[in-house]
């Protein structure tokens, strides 16, 4: 639960580092949807793949897809590495010169992080997949609705000692990864009005349960923007993909689209977390996804990158000719 400050890694050591580590046990990740829902469906892929890597149980539920066809298309595990997320551009900076002493790379460390990484250039073996401890909703005879794919959740919790009360007695240290594609699109037999109760039933569940859902929502999908906003509001962690498709800037050449970070689960406060004054972007390199920053936040007063300091006496100058 999130009670715990238990965290998994999601698959993507970048995204870790920017979480504060990871995923928080418990918690319900609310992933927009970029506008073709090419990248969110790779970010849940990757989700779902680290899953079955650690040998952790993985619930998949889809209405737009076959859900064993999409858990064949699951990306290959790479060896560990240290990745190294290059800038937009090279060229020495002439505006913002206070910038020139910060690092030009960010550097990931994969042998410091419990994560794996992953490539979308090989799939996930057959033989691992199926011998992974994978559930697929809807099976045959299961009305594609909210409240059936809330019931499948519960009793998978129950029957594998992922609730609290269950977890404590008998010592289960498993966790239950669900991951929810593209929920409330059009292929789903319930109106969008039940998507907020839908929300809400699911995050109450996970906050007494070790287990983790990400849920990947076609925003530009939705009829009505208060069930947007509802959405969001029932969620631990809201994320937003948005994809630079045909966008002719230079400088996003190298980068696939901004990723943002609307809202971040916060434990044990009252205060919600601050949000991150930088712009993230993420992209796939060599068929991998990372994360890194876009632009640098304005230099405040407080700041220790400065590169000078206000002398009160003229004499105690440091440069070489004084007036």
């Amino acid at each position: 639960s999130l009670k715990s400050h238990e965290k998994i890694v999601s698959g993507i050591p970048s995204l870790d580092a920017v979480m504060g580590g990871g995923m928080s046990i418990g918690s319900l990740i609310l992933l927009s949807e970029d506008s073709l829902g090419i990248y969110s469906e790779m970010f849940l892929k990757v989700f779902l793949a680290q899953g079955i890597v650690k040998d952790e149980e993985v619930l998949f539920a889809s209405c737009d897809t076959s859900p064993g066809s999409f858990m064949r298309k699951l990306p290959q595990q790479m060896s560990s590495e240290v990745f190294l997320a290059k800038q937009a551009f090279s060229d020495p900076l002439q505006i913002a010169w206070r910038y020139e002493n910060s690092p030009a790379i960010s550097i990931f460390d994969a042998n410091k992080s419990h994560s794996s990484s992953f490539s979308f250039k090989d799939r996930l073996p057959d033989e691992i997949v199926q011998s992974s401890k994978s559930h697929y909703w809807p099976t045959k005879g299961n009305p594609k609705t909210y409240d059936d794919l809330l019931d499948c959740i519960y009793k998978k919790l129950i029957n594998g000692n992922n609730l609290n009360e269950r977890a404590s007695k008998r010592q289960n240290k498993g966790i239950l990864r669900i991951g929810i594609h593209r929920l409330g699109s059009l292929f789903w037999k319930q109106s969008q009005t039940g998507l907020p109760r839908f929300l809400y039933s699911l995050r109450g569940i996970l906050h007494h349960s070790r287990s983790i859902a990400v849920v990947t929502f076609p925003k530009h999908l939705i009829q009505k923007s208060e069930i947007i906003s509802r959405c969001e509001q029932m969620s631990d962690s809201v994320i937003e993909l948005e994809s630079f498709g045909t966008n002719t800037n230079h400088l996003y050449n190298e980068l696939d689209g901004y990723i943002r970070f609307n809202k971040l689960c916060t434990l044990n406060s009252l205060c919600p977390q601050m949000k991150d004054p930088c712009d993230w972007a993420f992209r796939l390199s060599l068929k991998k996804l990372t994360i890194e920053k876009l632009r640098l936040p304005p230099e405040g007063a407080d700041s220790t990158q400065r590169e000078y300091q206000t002398n009160p006496f003229c004499g105690q100058a440091n440069k070489d000719l004084d007036f």
